[in-house]
């Protein structure tokens, strides 16, 4: 396997607690290490732009999914 490549069986952590993409670009540039919906342009996609931001308005929690 390439390390660009993961596999399903190997999820990324979760992200830290204090992790605000809305406020904090840092944060933002990091979402695809999460696996977390990446964020749209506010220009081009207003609408998709606003439900961006209050899907990752806080306070977040974010937990482990299990399956099986």
């Amino acid at each position: 396997m390439t390390p660009s490549c993961r596999r399903v069986s190997d999820p990324p952590g979760l992200p830290p607690a204090d992790f605000d993409p809305v406020h904090n670009p840092a944060d933002r540039a990091r979402l695809e290490e999460f696996w977390l919906p990446p964020y749209p342009d506010p220009d081009r996609e207003p609408e998709l732009h606003e439900h961006w931001k209050e899907m990752f308005s806080g306070p977040l929690r974010f937990v482990l999914a299990g399956s099986q």
